[in-house]
Order: structure tokens, then sequence, then C-alpha cells
């Protein structure tokens, strides 16, 4: 009777043992597959959720002879002036959307992901080239102001601090004090 008990025991502590084991292994699995997701989560979402932050360098203003945008200045150590765009090219599109519009090629580029490879098409003395830009984060030494936000009359101004926000089209580095 003895020795059936000590065999029902044993073979419980087996099997015990062996579930233990086996939960070892799963254990490993479920960490090595919570690093690939936290891997996965950094690599491709965290950029995702970076949007609305992205900065190439450049100050533009519009011409209104042509209708287009041309760049003014190109900050030092951006990512503008890493590709070679020079002041006095014309912008023409982004990531092959036309631009016309200060605002609408700050939304295109505030729209990009950071580290996001942008093609941004110019003209450079009426010859057509493309410079490919990667977005980067805003420099903490860099101030860029929102777009242009048109007011109507009788609406409130969207900036009172700044009046009627007419000349919010610029991406300057603060002034110094």
């Amino acid at each position: 009777m003895m020795s059936k008990t000590w065999k029902k025991i044993k073979r419980k502590f087996d099997d015990l043992r062996a579930l233990v084991s086996l939960g070892r292994f799963a254990v490993l699995y479920v960490t090595i597959l919570l690093v690939v997701v936290v891997l996965g989560v950094i690599l491709f979402v965290q950029p995702t959720l970076l949007r609305h932050k992205g900065w190439v360098g450049i100050q533009v203003r519009h011409d209104i002879n042509s209708s287009t945008l041309v760049i003014e200045q190109v900050l030092p150590d951006s990512p503008a002036e890493l590709v070679g765009l020079q002041p006095g090219d014309k912008v023409l599109a982004y990531n092959g959307t036309p631009v016309t519009d200060i605002s609408i090629l700050k939304e295109l580029i505030r729209g990009s992901y950071i580290r996001q490879l942008v093609r941004i098409a110019i003209e450079r003395n009426g010859k057509a080239m493309y410079a490919d830009v990667r977005i980067v984060h805003i420099p903490e030494n860099v101030t860029v102001l929102p777009p242009i936000v048109p007011i109507y009359q009788g609406t409130p101004r969207p900036h009172p601090d700044r009046g009627t926000c007419t000349d919010c089209h610029t991406l300057l580095p603060p002034r110094p004090i």
C-alpha cells in the first residue's frame, strides 16, 4: 500500500516538475515577445507620436511675381543645409504635393514623422532639382511660429499677444535679448 502511495506522490511531483520547467521556457518566450514588442514600439510607433515637431531648417517667403515660395535663409546645422539647399531656391513641391503657400508647407513639414525622408522639389537657376531631406526635431534654440491663420472681421484673434498674425510665417531662431 505504501509503494502505491509513494508512486502516486512521485508521479505528481514529476508532473509538477515538468510543468514548472515548461513554465521557465514559457517565461522566456513571453520575455522575448515583450522585448520584441517594446523594440517595435520604440522603432516604429514612437516616431508617429512625434508629429507636429518636425523641422527642416529653412526660412521661406512668398514671391508675389512668380507665386512660388523662395528660400530666404537656410539655418546652420540644419537638414536643409546638409543636403545643399540655398537661399534663392524656389520650393515647388513637398513629397509630390505642390506648395504655393507658406502655411501649407509648414503643415506638411509638421505632419511628417521625425526621421522621415522627404523629397523637396526646388528650382535653382531655372533648373528643376530634388533634395531628399530628413525631418528632425525642432532644436531648442529655434522658434517656429504657427502657420498664418486668416482673420475675418468679427472673429476673435487666435494669438492675442501677437496681434493679427500677419507675420507668423517665418522660421527664425529667437532674437538675443
